[in-house]
Protein backbone atom coordinates (compact mmCIF):
# COMPACT_ATOMS: atom_id res chain seq x y z
CA UNK A 1 0.00 0.00 0.00
CA UNK A 2 1.40 3.38 -0.63
CA UNK A 3 0.59 4.55 3.03
CA UNK A 4 1.05 1.77 5.31
CA UNK A 5 -1.51 0.11 7.07
CA UNK A 6 -3.19 3.63 7.38
CA UNK A 7 -6.67 3.50 5.67
CA UNK A 8 -7.34 6.06 2.90
CA UNK A 9 -8.96 9.11 3.80
CA UNK A 10 -9.30 12.74 3.58
CA UNK A 11 -6.16 14.56 4.96
CA UNK A 12 -2.45 13.87 3.33
CA UNK A 13 -0.04 14.16 5.74
CA UNK A 14 3.03 16.27 3.76
CA UNK A 15 6.30 16.09 4.90
CA UNK A 16 10.12 17.01 3.72
CA UNK A 17 9.02 20.54 3.13
CA UNK A 18 11.69 23.30 2.61
CA UNK A 19 11.92 24.55 6.31
CA UNK A 20 13.33 27.92 4.48
CA UNK A 21 10.55 28.98 3.40
CA UNK A 22 8.49 31.65 4.94
CA UNK A 23 5.35 30.28 6.15
CA UNK A 24 2.94 32.73 4.19
CA UNK A 25 4.92 31.48 0.95
CA UNK A 26 4.65 27.54 1.85
CA UNK A 27 0.57 28.09 1.80
CA UNK A 28 0.22 29.72 -0.73
CA UNK A 29 2.64 27.39 -2.53
CA UNK A 30 0.90 24.30 -1.07
CA UNK A 31 -2.57 25.55 -2.41
CA UNK A 32 -1.97 25.99 -5.76
CA UNK A 33 -0.12 22.57 -5.89
CA UNK A 34 -2.84 20.75 -3.89
CA UNK A 35 -5.89 22.35 -5.58
CA UNK A 36 -5.31 20.88 -8.86
CA UNK A 37 -7.03 17.75 -7.57
CA UNK A 38 -9.91 18.65 -5.92
CA UNK A 39 -11.62 21.30 -3.24
CA UNK A 40 -9.46 22.02 -0.57
CA UNK A 41 -10.68 22.25 3.01
CA UNK A 42 -7.70 23.25 4.89
CA UNK A 43 -4.29 23.72 5.05
CA UNK A 44 -2.60 23.12 8.37
CA UNK A 45 1.48 23.85 8.34
CA UNK A 46 3.19 25.69 11.56
CA UNK A 47 5.83 27.46 12.29
CA UNK A 48 7.33 25.69 15.69
CA UNK A 49 10.15 24.24 15.43
CA UNK A 50 9.07 20.61 15.71
CA UNK A 51 6.84 21.49 13.37
CA UNK A 52 8.49 23.33 10.42
CA UNK A 53 9.00 20.91 7.29
CA UNK A 54 5.37 19.26 7.31
CA UNK A 55 1.65 20.37 6.84
CA UNK A 56 -1.72 18.68 6.16
CA UNK A 57 -3.59 18.81 3.45
CA UNK A 58 -7.33 18.61 3.66
CA UNK A 59 -9.77 17.57 1.01
CA UNK A 60 -13.61 17.59 0.80
CA UNK A 61 -13.24 13.84 -0.70
CA UNK A 62 -11.07 10.65 -0.62
CA UNK A 63 -10.49 10.98 -4.07
CA UNK A 64 -9.15 13.70 -4.67
CA UNK A 65 -6.53 13.24 -1.62
CA UNK A 66 -5.64 9.80 -3.14
CA UNK A 67 -5.42 11.45 -6.75
CA UNK A 68 -2.75 13.66 -5.45
CA UNK A 69 -0.63 11.06 -3.41
CA UNK A 70 -0.28 8.92 -6.14
CA UNK A 71 0.43 11.91 -8.38
CA UNK A 72 3.16 13.75 -6.24
CA UNK A 73 4.96 11.30 -4.17
CA UNK A 74 8.45 12.05 -4.63
CA UNK A 75 8.07 15.49 -6.76
CA UNK A 76 10.37 17.98 -6.55
CA UNK A 77 8.09 20.97 -4.65
CA UNK A 78 10.94 23.86 -3.44
CA UNK A 79 14.02 21.63 -4.35
CA UNK A 80 13.25 18.95 -1.61
CA UNK A 81 11.17 15.79 -2.93
CA UNK A 82 7.79 15.46 -1.34
CA UNK A 83 6.81 12.90 1.25
CA UNK A 84 3.34 12.34 1.45
CA UNK A 85 1.07 9.38 3.20
CA UNK A 86 -2.74 9.74 4.45
CA UNK A 87 -2.67 11.31 8.02
CA UNK A 88 -3.52 8.55 11.31
CA UNK A 89 -6.60 10.91 11.96
CA UNK A 90 -9.48 13.10 10.86
CA UNK A 91 -9.51 17.06 10.94
CA UNK A 92 -11.06 19.64 12.62
CA UNK A 93 -12.10 21.04 8.87
CA UNK A 94 -13.73 17.33 8.02
CA UNK A 95 -15.64 17.09 11.18
CA UNK A 96 -16.92 20.64 10.53
CA UNK A 97 -17.61 20.08 6.96
CA UNK A 98 -19.86 17.14 8.06
CA UNK A 99 -21.52 18.44 10.90
CA UNK A 100 -20.10 15.87 13.63
CA UNK A 101 -17.29 18.31 15.01
CA UNK A 102 -17.23 19.33 19.08
CA UNK A 103 -15.32 21.32 20.00
CA UNK A 104 -12.65 20.68 22.95
CA UNK A 105 -12.67 22.17 26.12
CA UNK A 106 -9.36 22.84 27.67
CA UNK A 107 -8.97 22.20 31.28
CA UNK A 108 -8.85 25.78 32.11
CA UNK A 109 -11.73 26.78 30.55
CA UNK A 110 -14.14 24.14 32.62
CA UNK A 111 -12.42 25.99 35.88
CA UNK A 112 -13.17 29.32 34.62
CA UNK A 113 -16.93 28.10 34.44
CA UNK A 114 -17.15 26.45 37.52
CA UNK A 115 -15.75 29.85 39.38
CA UNK A 116 -18.41 31.82 37.59
CA UNK A 117 -20.98 29.41 37.94
CA UNK A 118 -20.03 29.22 42.52
CA UNK A 119 -20.11 33.57 42.30
CA UNK A 120 -23.05 33.68 40.55
CA UNK A 121 -24.72 31.63 43.26
CA UNK A 122 -23.34 33.99 45.55
CA UNK A 123 -24.67 36.53 44.09
CA UNK A 124 -28.38 37.55 44.06
CA UNK A 125 -29.75 38.11 40.52
CA UNK A 126 -31.00 41.66 41.13
CA UNK A 127 -26.99 42.96 41.78
CA UNK A 128 -25.53 41.05 38.55
CA UNK A 129 -25.45 43.53 36.13
CA UNK A 130 -24.47 42.23 32.59
CA UNK A 131 -21.19 43.72 31.29
CA UNK A 132 -20.94 45.65 28.36
CA UNK A 133 -18.30 43.05 26.47
CA UNK A 134 -21.61 40.78 26.84
CA UNK A 135 -22.85 40.95 23.30
CA UNK A 136 -20.28 40.07 20.77
CA UNK A 137 -18.83 42.87 18.64
CA UNK A 138 -18.26 43.14 14.85
CA UNK A 139 -15.31 41.86 13.20
CA UNK A 140 -12.90 44.09 12.32
CA UNK A 141 -11.98 44.28 8.43
CA UNK A 142 -9.06 45.05 6.68
CA UNK A 143 -9.15 45.66 2.84
CA UNK A 144 -6.68 44.01 0.55
CA UNK A 145 -6.23 45.43 -2.63
CA UNK A 146 -4.09 44.37 -6.28
CA UNK A 147 -4.73 40.83 -5.87
CA UNK A 148 -3.75 38.30 -8.64
CA UNK A 149 -6.80 37.97 -11.49
CA UNK A 150 -7.07 34.15 -10.97
CA UNK A 151 -7.13 34.03 -6.60
CA UNK A 152 -9.56 32.45 -5.01
CA UNK A 153 -11.72 32.36 -2.09
CA UNK A 154 -10.15 29.45 -1.24
CA UNK A 155 -6.31 30.80 -1.80
CA UNK A 156 -7.32 33.92 0.57
CA UNK A 157 -8.74 31.36 3.53
CA UNK A 158 -5.45 29.75 3.28
CA UNK A 159 -3.36 32.89 3.25
CA UNK A 160 -4.93 35.19 6.35
CA UNK A 161 -6.53 31.60 7.85
CA UNK A 162 -2.73 31.39 9.27
CA UNK A 163 -3.36 33.71 11.39
CA UNK A 164 -5.20 34.02 14.76
CA UNK A 165 -9.08 35.05 15.03
CA UNK A 166 -9.44 34.96 11.33
CA UNK A 167 -13.38 34.85 10.72
CA UNK A 168 -13.63 35.31 6.63
CA UNK A 169 -12.16 36.28 3.60
CA UNK A 170 -14.81 37.81 0.91
CA UNK A 171 -13.86 38.09 -2.41
CA UNK A 172 -14.91 41.21 -4.71
CA UNK A 173 -15.43 39.80 -8.33
CA UNK A 174 -13.51 41.40 -11.06
CA UNK A 175 -12.25 44.06 -8.81
CA UNK A 176 -8.67 42.16 -7.85
CA UNK A 177 -10.03 43.67 -4.36
CA UNK A 178 -11.28 41.10 -0.76
CA UNK A 179 -12.41 42.34 2.42
CA UNK A 180 -10.95 39.80 5.68
CA UNK A 181 -13.08 39.65 9.39
CA UNK A 182 -10.83 39.17 12.30
CA UNK A 183 -12.46 39.02 15.48
CA UNK A 184 -10.24 41.56 17.57
CA UNK A 185 -9.06 44.93 16.01
CA UNK A 186 -5.21 43.52 17.09
CA UNK A 187 -5.54 39.96 15.33
CA UNK A 188 -6.49 41.86 12.71
CA UNK A 189 -3.53 44.00 12.72
CA UNK A 190 -1.12 41.54 13.37
CA UNK A 191 -2.30 40.13 9.79
CA UNK A 192 -1.87 43.20 8.25
CA UNK A 193 1.31 43.91 8.95
CA UNK A 194 2.21 40.73 8.49
CA UNK A 195 0.86 40.74 4.74
CA UNK A 196 1.17 43.98 3.61
CA UNK A 197 3.35 44.00 0.78
CA UNK A 198 3.66 39.77 0.15
CA UNK A 199 3.71 38.93 -3.26
CA UNK A 200 1.03 36.39 -3.98
CA UNK A 201 2.83 36.54 -7.48
CA UNK A 202 5.87 38.27 -8.78
CA UNK A 203 3.90 40.97 -9.87
CA UNK A 204 1.39 41.25 -7.26
CA UNK A 205 1.77 42.58 -4.15
CA UNK A 206 -0.50 42.81 -1.84
CA UNK A 207 -1.57 46.26 -0.49
CA UNK A 208 -3.63 46.35 2.63
CA UNK A 209 -5.16 48.71 4.95
CA UNK A 210 -7.80 49.10 7.07
CA UNK A 211 -11.68 48.88 5.54
CA UNK A 212 -14.10 51.74 6.59
CA UNK A 213 -12.07 54.26 7.11
CA UNK A 214 -10.90 52.80 10.48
Amino acid sequence: MLAGDIPPNQTLYVSNLNDKTKLPDMRVNLFELFSQFGEILDIQAQKTPSKRGQAFIVFRDIMSATTALRSLQGQDFLEKPLKLAYAKTQSDAVLKDRGTYLPKKRKDQDKGADKQQAQAKRKPTAAAAPPSQAAPGAPHTIFVENLEERITVEALNALFGQYPGFVEARLIEGRHVAFVDYEESMQAEVAMHGLNGFKVTPECELKISWAKGK
